[in-house]
């Protein structure tokens, strides 16, 4: 367009005489692509009653069963009420709220500066994410899932520790049933909640064809006499959780019920099938506490308790929405859309019936901000498509294989969710922190594989509209890690080496490309330490005999992004001057300030792929990462030389360095000795067995071989590090898996225990053992 209006121009300053020259490239890229019009509406659409649910799942089930004519097809799914009933019975008989009287000593140290404590680290502030530990500063919470080896049995618990002044007492256990499983939790404004999914213990079928679907639990307690948690809510609904977010007094949950085709029919007629809504809507049960004697309906073993029990389905059939393939989507690939259900319940007003908005398709990524919810789901073709008239697709055309469909939500006043757009992008974003929101602007990232590797960028309005994209960033290249810091954004990619992409959204009509640097390694996960300095969590990467590119050493870095200095600023340095002349540098200087490596290869930290394990202490200017460091031999050997689990801090100071100051860890090696001679004992002991020559029929002698495998750790020349190193899964249920601080001190979590240490002098404060 600009080339048009530019030639215009010129005709008519000049009065030239030569022709106009359209701009035709948008029709040209069209005309060169083979592409189909897709006569899908990608819009959700509302079922307007049961009788047109059966309908439209019915046409399709039979499309899918035709184009699939091999499958079997099982019987019906049935659903049993009791079932129900005997999970509610599972809960409120196994949950044991215990007394501990596990402590040092009592606790009686003055309170400090409590109210100076880590929160979970999330992607959007004031969107809360769940997590396995959670404090408010008085209290550490923490979801522990052990499993005995010697019985086969696992132990669900969370621990409830009274902290003061860095002492600690263990004040309460509460059990769950052995078979929950995925258990997180959230605390606030005396609440604690915990989510977990549920699977069967017994085998309740009927018949050979029926079988029973996972569940979710939701359960409220009420913390302000934490000696006597009380239980206020229990919310369980069929099939598992898999995000979840608190906003204020709202709890989102969303889980997902899979649409079996194969279960919901026995062997008949196509004429005879039919889709019954009651057999793929799920049903919920809600318990809550009430003072109410004329709403109070449980009874369990004989007495009655103070709850109210509400059952049914989940959802009317006029609410739910859904969005279906298209036929030549269903003929060509294995689609399985499911029941996406956004649960959201009330934790301070508990009276308040849980909302359910359903949505019927195939939701795979979430973004969550307090003004909108982002379900994104993908969408297969085998060709090349452009979008119908009826439709305002964002882009010309879309690639084959896989894009991206952006379904947003309104989050309203009531804290319901309304539907706002439904919006398709091209290729697929990587998790969550792929996707961001900002001045009512969607900014979302994809790799594409088709036809070629590469990372893009789109930006879209309110209404999803397309504001601006960039795309094939990095061709050939993975992407790895992204982060939106307001008008800016953080993209690293790597193949052999790893760019880091400074990109600037500040006008979002024109994205630009600020600075781009390679280094060797990539980043998994990139934080800010303050507007111009980012803290990058990686992987460095080496070549190893064969060629091939493996992970090496974790390391953390500080990068220092000077949106103020440019390559063509007259007070650079010589070093900056050289980077900018072979575009090492690109428009604005950015700079690896300090780098720290955490030996050595195999080395891991949760952290890496799980930033809400991201401890950062502004105030300190201190990271606390659990972390699992191998040592190793050369590749030959594929053996390790020692072996670390345990909590590394590490201090950021922009001006000096990204330097470990001290580490922690609750593996007591002194036993290490006594144990590896004992194990070495009875491999010495088969060594040492005379082994008897025998006479075979033909009269000739055999004798058995004497070889005996014995560890290389039991050789003389091998050291105590050999063997810690290769049996450190002995001792894993005291690697350190999570970290905290709260006022003067820091906490490390591990299965086993708690130990806190002085957040000033790093010295030992107190242990508390969890059993």
């Amino acid at each position: 367009m600009k080339k048009f209006l530019l030639v215009v121009f010129s005709l008519f300053l000049f009065n030239s005489t030569f022709a106009v020259v359209e701009d035709t490239s948008v029709i040209d890229e069209l005309n060169n692509k083979n592409t189909t019009e897709l006569k899908f509406d990608f819009k959700l659409k509302k079922f307007e009653s049961c009788e047109d649910m059966s309908s439209v799942l019915t046409n399709f089930i039979k499309k899918y069963y035709n184009d699939r004519p091999t499958y079997y097809r099982w019987g019906p799914m049935m659903l049993d009420e009791a079932l129900l009933w005997q999970s509610l019975w599972s809960v409120s008989s196994d949950m044991a709220m215990e007394k501990s009287a596990v402590a040092n000593e009592s606790v009686s140290s003055p309170v400090s500066a409590w109210w100076d404590y880590s929160q979970t680290n999330t992607q959007v502030a004031w969107v809360d994410e769940s997590e396995i530990i959670k404090t408010d500063g008085k209290y550490i919470y923490y979801a522990v899932d052990t499993y005995d080896y010697t019985t086969y049995k696992s132990s669900k618990t969370v621990f409830i520790v009274k902290n003061e002044n860095g002492k600690m007492d263990l004040v309460k256990k509460v059990r769950l049933p052995e078979h929950f499983s995925s258990v997180e939790l959230y605390i606030q404004d005396n609440r604690l909640i915990v989510l977990a999914n549920w699977y069967p213990v017994k085998d309740f079928q009927k018949q050979y064809w029926t079988w029973y679907e996972p569940k979710t639990y939701v359960i409220v307690f009420d913390t302000t006499d934490i000696e006597n948690l009380k239980m206020l809510k229990l919310y369980m609904t069929e099939w598992a959780y898999t995000k979840t977010r608190l906003i204020g007094d709202n709890l989102y949950v969303i889980w997902s019920k899979y649409f079996n085709y194969y279960t919901l029919y026995s062997w008949v007629k196509e004429t005879d099938l039919k889709v019954k809504p009651e057999d793929v809507i799920s049903n919920e049960l809600d318990l809550t506490y009430t003072e109410d004697s004329d709403s109070q309906n449980l009874s369990l073993k004989g007495k009655d308790l103070p709850y109210e029990v509400n059952s049914g389905e989940s959802v009317n059939c006029s609410e739910i929405e859904y969005l279906l393939p298209d036929e030549d989507t269903v003929d060509k690939y294995s689609f399985n859309p499911s029941f996406n259900i956004v649960s959201i319940i009330n934790i301070k007003d508990l009276t308040k019936k849980v909302k359910n908005k359903v949505v019927f398709g195939d939701i795979h990524e979430i973004h969550m901000s307090l003004d909108s919810l982002y379900l994104t789901s993908y969408l297969y073709t085998n060709y090349d498509f452009r979008c119908g008239p009826w439709f305002m697709c964002p882009m010309i055309w879309y690639p084959r294989w896989e894009n991206t469909l952006v379904h947003k939500f309104d989050i309203e006043t009531s804290a319901d969710l309304s539907y706002k757009n439904t919006s398709v992008v091209s290729w697929n974003p990587l998790n969550q922190y792929s996707m961001d929101e900002y001045d009512n602007n969607f900014r979302i990232i994809t790799s594409s594989w088709y036809p070629e590797r590469a990372t893009n960028l789109f930006v879209l309005d309110d209404s999803l509209k397309m504001v601006s994209k960039l795309t094939g960033l990095a061709k050939n290249e993975n992407f790895q890690s992204s982060r939106f810091i307001k008008d800016k954004l953080f993209l690293v990619t790597f193949e052999q080496i790893d760019p880091l992409f400074v990109i600037d959204l500040k006008d979002v009509k024109n994205p630009t490309i600020l600075w781009e640097l390679k280094i060797p390694g990539y980043s998994t996960y990139l934080h800010p330490y303050d507007e111009n300095h980012l803290i990058w969590l990686w992987y460095d990467t080496k070549t190893n005999k064969w060629g091939w590119t493996q992970n090496a050493w974790v390391k953390v870095d500080l990068y220092q992004i000077n949106y103020d200095k440019k390559c063509w600023d007259a007070n650079l340095t010589v070093d900056e001057k050289k980077l900018c002349s072979d575009w090492t540098y690109k428009w604005i200087i950015v700079k690896q300030l300090h780098t720290l490596t955490i030996w050595d290869v195999w080395s891991y930290s949760e952290a890496l792929n799980n930033p809400r394990m991201f401890v950062w202490n502004d105030s300190k200017k201190l990271l606390f990462l659990p972390a699992n460091i191998y040592w190793s031999y050369d590749e030959t050997t594929y053996r390790y030389k020692d072996f670390y689990s345990g909590l590394f801090i590490i201090n950021i100071d922009k001006d000096k360095w990204v330097k470990q100051v001290y580490k922690t860890t609750h593996i007591d090696d002194s036993m290490f000795a006594e144990e590896r001679k004992k194990e070495c004992d009875n491999y010495i002991a088969q060594t040492k067995k005379e082994l008897e020559c025998k006479k075979l029929i033909d009269w000739t002698t055999y004798c058995p071989s004497s070889y005996v495998y014995v560890p290389e750790y039991c050789y003389d020349w091998a050291s105590i590090q050999d063997y810690i190193s290769q049996s450190s899964w002995k001792y894993s249920s005291y690697f350190v898996k999570r970290a905290l601080y709260i006022g003067d001190n820091f906490y490390s979590i591990s299965d086993k225990k708690i130990k806190s240490n002085n957040i000033n002098t790093y010295k030992d404060v107190w242990v508390v053992e969890l059993k």
